[in-house]
């Protein structure tokens, strides 16, 4: 078995062939790490593990970031289906592990995975190898065949799309909304730049509730992109993040920007919109979603471990 770092763009026909397979083994959509395989300026970390005869056979993705003043390796792996359970999982962790130390240079840090409350054996590894099961959250879907219901504004707020001139406001719209959610690491302005300037940024998507005073209070920004996850590929509006001001909150923002963006996917022909929810978010968002009309077809289980 021969480990190496992922050359690119040399590798990515081969790791997506095995994605490819994992998906269909494993009835997943795995579109995020197509995408940042082709990241032209990405600081994250992609390990393969090959046959002797050069097959890919295993490929993992490590990305850093500091959350509460700890490291924190964001670590996914896969492994061909013809070659589980023959040791590249344990090969995998080693060097997330691994990096994930070297790159804490002697801090507190530690590894944060998931796995589909289906997938047994993966969160079984897990569990065998000190990963605590941390959180689960839900993935949500909604058919919108049908237009949903008008939003109902709150008396003096107003909805319009967020502008680049805004964006050390939104910024700080963003962080104070998701401030006491689990494990929300901050967002910078460059990052939110970064996202604004992407290709797939959709601007009719990402909607702002502006206050009387003129200030930011709430937020709701989608895309629309293809997948897989319930095993026939199809083009679903994803709901990327909705939050809204502390100062803000219960007068119905959440739900009136909600159903701006669910309105607007169906008007440019979208006809599902999935969602991704903390099962236990502080909030009370799994009861919103379901007020509009969401149901959850995915349970995630989240896990962390900690390496020093």
């Amino acid at each position: 078995m021969i480990s190496r770092a992922a050359t690119l763009p040399d590798d990515f026909t081969s790791i997506n062939e095995l994605l490819s397979a994992c998906e269909v083994e494993d009835t997943m959509d795995l579109d995020i790490h197509r995408h940042a395989l082709q990241e032209t300026q990405t600081t994250e970390h992609f390990q393969l593990w090959l046959a002797d005869s050069g097959h890919i056979q295993g490929f993992a993705r490590l990305r850093f970031g500091e959350v509460d003043n700890i490291t924190e390796g964001r670590y996914w792996y896969y492994v061909r289906p013809t070659a589980r359970e023959q040791g590249i999982e344990a090969r995998a962790l080693q060097w997330a592990e691994q990096q994930t130390l070297r790159h804490s240079a002697g801090s507190t840090c530690r590894l944060y995975t998931a796995s589909h409350a289906d997938h047994a054996a993966r969160f079984g590894f897990l569990e065998a190898n000190h990963f605590t099961r941390e959180r689960y959250f839900f993935t949500m879907k909604q058919d919108l065949h049908e237009a949903p219901s008008a939003p109902e504004v709150p008396a003096g707020y107003t909805l319009r799309p967020a502008t680049l001139e805004e964006l050390e406001s939104y910024t700080e719209l963003q962080n104070l909304a998701f401030r006491e959610h689990w494990n929300a690491a901050p967002t910078t302005v460059k990052e939110l730049r970064t996202e604004m300037l992407q290709p797939r940024y959709r601007s009719e998507l990402d909607i702002v509730a502006v206050a009387p005073d003129g200030t930011l209070a709430s937020y709701c920004t989608a895309t629309i992109e293809p997948s897989k996850r319930e095993g026939a590929e199809e083009i679903i509006g994803f709901i990327a993040a909705l939050g809204t001001h502390p100062a803000h909150r219960k007068l119905g923002l959440g739900r009136a920007l909600l159903l701006h963006n669910l309105r607007t996917l169906h008007t440019l022909g979208v006809s599902k919109s999935h969602i991704s929810v903390d099962g236990i978010n502080p909030t009370g968002a799994v009861r919103l979603y379901e007020s509009v009309g969401f149901q959850t077809f995915e349970t995630w289980l989240l896990y962390f471990k900690y390496l020093s």
